[in-house]
């Protein structure tokens, strides 16, 4: 934070909530590149509910990359 201060550098949040009209059009562009490959995502997926508990703790523990999903049959 002293190197904000001493450089004067200007932080400024954006909330995407504030902008509800942005969201269909950057979704629809977003989607293609992920359809081009240009954006790779990682996600951890536990099979079946049983292993509902289990991947709760790896979740907590930072046990997953990206989000953690439980497939259910």
């Amino acid at each position: 934070m002293r190197l904000f201060l001493v450089r004067r550098i200007k932080v400024e949040g954006y909330i995407s909530s504030d902008r509800p009209a942005d969201w269909p059009p950057a979704l629809a562009e977003l989607a293609g590149h992920v359809a081009a490959g240009r954006i790779k995502y990682r996600e951890t997926i536990r099979e079946g509910l049983e292993s509902a508990p289990q991947a709760l703790v790896e979740l907590l523990h930072g046990g997953n990359f990206g989000k953690m999903l439980v497939k259910l049959m």
